[in-house]
């Protein structure tokens, strides 16, 4: 089973949420080269998100495309019987273009 199937993080550049990333989707976003923040967090009321919010700091040229992948998987070295709630790990990886093409087409757009 995968952690977090149900929930979805409203994803922010420079302050702007641009979209909620579903399980199993993605989207593209058209940047001015230069310098950007991205925020995956879950305290907007579009959210539905329990993971502390990640924020990184990435730049874009004139005409590169980036790859960034949202990884959510259960943190098994925390994880104890009868504990009330899982862990997971979150994190934000930026991907070769040449990976990136392939998991996409799994996925599908969000909306």
């Amino acid at each position: 089973m995968q952690p977090l199937r149900h929930s979805y993080p409203d994803i922010q550049i420079d302050g702007f949420s641009v979209g909620q990333l579903k399980f199993n989707t993605h989207f593209p976003i058209t940047l001015q080269p230069g310098k950007h923040e991205i925020r995956v967090t879950g305290l907007t009321e579009n959210s539905k998100w329990e993971p502390r919010d990640i924020k990184q700091n990435f730049t874009v040229g004139a005409g590169e495309v980036r790859y960034l992948k949202l990884n959510v998987q259960y943190n098994l070295s925390e994880m104890n019987l009868g504990q009330p709630a899982p862990s997971y790990l979150v994190n934000l990886v930026p991907m070769r273009s040449e990976d990136a093409i392939y998991e996409i087409r799994n996925t599908t757009r969000a909306e």
